[in-house]
């Protein structure tokens, strides 16, 4: 099964940016550092990921990532993709 990578990404900026109620304090794309650039906060963190997990059918492995102010949509989704 072939994912595309791209949709995913776009969706979950789009979702990046009504949590934000596009109110942005920096230029949002898929490597933009969430938590260090004060996109989401840590419930605003377990939010985006149940919408990962529900709107993609994906599952999120908590014990093998480990959380730090770096993690992007592209790092999450790549944990969820299993890259």
């Amino acid at each position: 099964m072939s994912v595309d990578v791209a949709a995913l990404q776009k969706e979950a900026i789009e979702w990046v940016r009504e949590w934000n109620e596009d109110d942005l304090p920096v230029e949002l794309d898929a490597d933009t550092p969430l938590l260090a650039k004060g996109l989401l906060d840590s419930m605003g963190m377990v939010a985006f990921v149940s919408f990962l997990e529900e709107r993609f059918d994906l599952r999120f492995d908590f014990t093998s990532f480990v959380p730090g102010p770096n993690a992007s949509i592209r790092t999450l989704l790549d944990h969820c993709l299993g890259r």
